[in-house]
């Protein structure tokens, strides 16, 4: 088996692309207990493709893993949201590998590696001779498995011309509405006063919310330095110098994502200001050379028993493209820890989503 996978430094990942891959992130996790490590991909297209084979051509590429015991003296290894293929297409056989060369240069003791894979990929299943090191596709995502992304290399007329016209509605109606970027730790009484905003939209919602200090993390080291090559920030929405609403965002050189969004219902207001708040920060985004906008999880199409489902008539109102991508896969490196595990996150899940789980087989 070829050598895939070589140690690097965390301050050497790529973090022109997805934030979810950088040092920024890196440190974002190790903060709430994930230990970090950094890995360079060697990878060779092949050139010999047989009946069984796909042609996979890979550019040069880094890699984030997030190591955390989940199962007692058991740790699980995550990779969000890589590798990549320039041709978007992995192969099962590529995966399982990459996972039990990176365990050698882990400290805990691995009992799976995960990969949630990228948006707009697709995996192309081979038989594994290895039995024990079996990959899993799970029955349940965790990151989002759809996303809406706005295209910000157009002008900016328009891309406000593709939005649909309820987005557009609330955008004109909500022009009196103040905007004020938080800056930690100077703003921390506005961040406090916008959390319990964010506490009763959780509830109202029906989703877990994130703790304060979680999102305070996030934006700390996001505006830490000012050349920092991942950036932050919450913006806020006042009406009659209250807190209505306000949303976090995260920024990398080529992409811009909506990560956190909180809004309280009130008739007196007369426009929703969460899509004004979308709004400036995209325009935000193309302002500072991002070449994309991703609204960060959808519902699929038509599904309205989906947990992502209260989302859908307000992300859809942005218009964007529609992506997808293959859901979360598990290399399964110590079978009976992860039995035990798969099972309770299972359980988790389907009651955390009150969705239905099928069984594994």
């Amino acid at each position: 088996m070829e050598k895939l996978v070589k140690p690097i430094q965390l301050k050497n990942l790529n973090s022109s692309d997805n934030p979810l891959q950088t040092e920024f992130w890196a440190k974002v996790k190790s903060i709430n207990g994930w230990v970090p490590y950094g890995f360079k991909l060697e990878l060779e297209p092949e050139t010999d493709v047989g009946p069984t084979q796909l042609d996979t051509a890979f550019s040069e590429q880094t890699l984030l893993v997030l190591v955390r015991n989940v199962a007692g003296r058991f740790a699980l290894a995550y990779i969000p949201f890589a590798p990549s293929s320039d041709n978007r297409v992995l192969r099962s056989e590529l995966l399982s590998n990459i996972a039990k060369q990176i365990i050698p240069y882990i400290k805990e003791n691995i009992f799976a590696v995960r990969f949630d894979l990228p948006w707009e990929h697709t995996v192309i299943q081979q038989d594994i001779s290895d039995s024990i090191h079996s990959l899993h596709h799970l029955p349940y995502e965790i990151q989002p498995e759809y996303t809406s992304v706005i295209d910000l290399s157009p002008p900016l007329d328009t891309i406000y011309n593709s939005f649909k016209k309820r987005a557009k509605r609330n955008i004109m109606k909500c022009r009196n509405i103040d905007l004020k970027p938080v800056n930690l730790p100077e703003d921390i009484l506005f961040f406090n006063s916008w959390y319990e905003t964010y506490c009763i939209t959780a509830e109202r919602d029906g989703f877990q919310p994130r703790s304060a200090d979680y999102i305070k993390n996030i934006l700390t080291l996001g505006t830490a330095g000012k050349s920092a090559d991942i950036t932050s920030r919450l913006m806020l929405a006042f009406y009659e110098d209250q807190i209505i609403a306000g949303i976090v965002t995260l920024q990398s050189k080529k992409r811009a994502v909506f990560l956190i969004g909180s809004s309280l219902r009130d008739s007196n207001i007369g426009c929703s200001p969460s899509y004004i708040l979308q709004w400036h920060c995209i325009k935000e985004a193309k302002e500072a050379g991002c070449l994309e906008y991703d609204l960060f999880g959808i519902p699929p199409q038509g599904d309205s028993t989906h947990y992502l489902s209260g989302l859908h008539l307000f992300k859809s109102a942005f218009g964007g493209k529609v992506l997808s991508r293959p859901g979360t896969w598990d290399v399964q490196i110590k079978k009976i820890p992860y039995y035990f595990f798969s099972t309770i996150e299972a359980r988790r899940i389907k009651k955390a989503r009150k969705v239905l789980i099928p069984r594994n087989t």
